[in-house]
């Protein structure tokens, strides 16, 4: 008996782990639920919050409670999981392509092909080049590819260049970076590659003026990744003796134009930045951008507009106020549109906790539908934010 001591209590241990796992998973199971505050409820029954516990579960709330995100042990020794439900999806479904492949903002999906763009650094500085690995997935025939491509990058940062977003149209995969030139600074750089002729076709470069290091460049986020797109969104910030102003640029992908937005209430909108306040958050849905704003006078006040690209004009100026159900809106995590709705998902206060919320607001009209906010069950947190972190919405009925 005393040969075997050692695999009994290796057998235990394993058999103690998996408990405990999935004791520890299923115990956060209708921990948390979306209230409503005021509204329709029935225009949130479809839609779902996905974030994180306090204990780094993944974690899904809606309207009716919340769900741990199930994993097996091994899954779950492995750390396997996106953030993006999506993605976990595709996971599920094509495990041997997706394997092994991480950086989510470098996948692209529609319904015939899944494409996948991974880039490695070589670390030496003075000998710089980046390695691109170009994938593709083809759901038809259950068939994938694979090719890499070595490009120089001298005088480039290693340590501060990744994906911000990768598209496919016909046989041409458009990989959108973010990159550093150490002598100048943040520069977006995109490169175009061939799938059938396993090549790199062009690369360029947009930058708003040859001033070094005096702008940085972040990637308005795009609704979809299944989409493709004309037009880029970058909001623009420029730093002198510690004070910073923004604004939207937008490069044209036909054009090859890079220029900002001239309208006037756009840039008020933005101005916010220059007089120290919360930045307002953007978002572009197509060849439209929402941006979200705060009151400067009343904190139970968001502003919203709807800029058309092609346009270039505001279609949409909102002024929302949350003050007779106490509640507001500070910083803006997620929005999305649906059908003539707007969804915005945000920290905020409400009745003195702070806590994150839904709000629903009518694009055409302005008015208030509904809402809500993330809560225990039991009410019993003042802070929830120490407890669930979200970073996404979808809906369950979405296609």
């Amino acid at each position: 008996m005393k040969r075997y001591w050692k695999l009994i209590v290796l057998a235990s241990a394993i058999v103690l782990c998996f408990g405990t796992y999935y004791l520890v998973d299923k115990s956060f199971d209708e921990k948390f639920i979306l209230r409503t505050v005021a509204g329709d409820e029935k225009l949130v029954s479809s839609l779902e919050i996905e974030g994180t516990d306090g204990f780094d579960t993944k974690v899904t709330v809606s309207s009716q409670g919340s769900v741990a995100l199930e994993r097996s042990f091994l899954q779950f020794m492995d750390r396997r999981g996106y953030s993006s439900k999506t993605l976990n999806e595709m996971y599920r479904a094509h495990h041997s392509f997706m394997r092994g492949k991480v950086g989510e903002k470098g996948f692209y999906e529609n319904d015939t092909i899944i494409a996948h763009a991974d880039m490695k650094q070589n670390k030496q500085e003075s000998d710089m080049q980046v390695d691109f690995t170009i994938s593709t997935f083809d759901k038809g025939s259950d068939k994938s590819t694979s090719y890499s491509v070595s490009v120089p990058k001298k005088g480039y940062s290693p340590h501060n260049m990744w994906i911000e977003r990768v598209w496919l149209e016909g046989q041409t995969l458009s990989v959108l970076t973010k990159e550093y030139r150490i002598q100048d600074g943040e520069e977006p750089h995109l490169y175009t590659f061939s799938i059938d002729q396993r090549k790199l076709l062009d690369e360029k470069t947009f930058r708003v003026s040859d001033e070094p290091n005096s702008y940085s460049y972040r990637l308005i986020d795009f609704s979809s990744s299944k989409q493709t797109q004309r037009y880029l969104a970058y909001q623009v910030t420029k730093y002198v003796n510690e004070v910073h102003s923004s604004s939207i640029y937008i490069y044209d992908l036909q054009s090859g134009t890079f220029e900002p937005i001239q309208d006037a209430m756009v840039k008020e909108a933005m101005s916010r930045n220059e007089r120290n306040e919360r930045d307002a958050y953007t978002e572009q849905f197509g060849d439209e951008i929402i941006i979200h704003g705060r009151s400067k006078k009343d904190q139970f006040e968001s502003s919203i507009l709807r800029y058309n690209i092609p346009e270039k004009k505001v279609t949409v100026n909102h002024k929302v106020s949350f003050k007779d159900i106490n509640f507001s809106q500070d910083s803006v995590r997620k929005s999305f549109i649906k059908g003539n709705l707007l969804y915005t998902y945000a920290d905020g206060g409400y009745k003195y906790r702070y806590t994150q919320n839904i709000s629903v607001v009518d694009l055409d009209t302005g008015k208030l539908l509904y809402a809500g906010v993330v809560d225990t069950v039991d009410g019993s947190i003042e802070n929830m934010n120490s407890q669930f972190s979200g970073y996404n919405i979808n809906f369950k009925d979405q296609s």
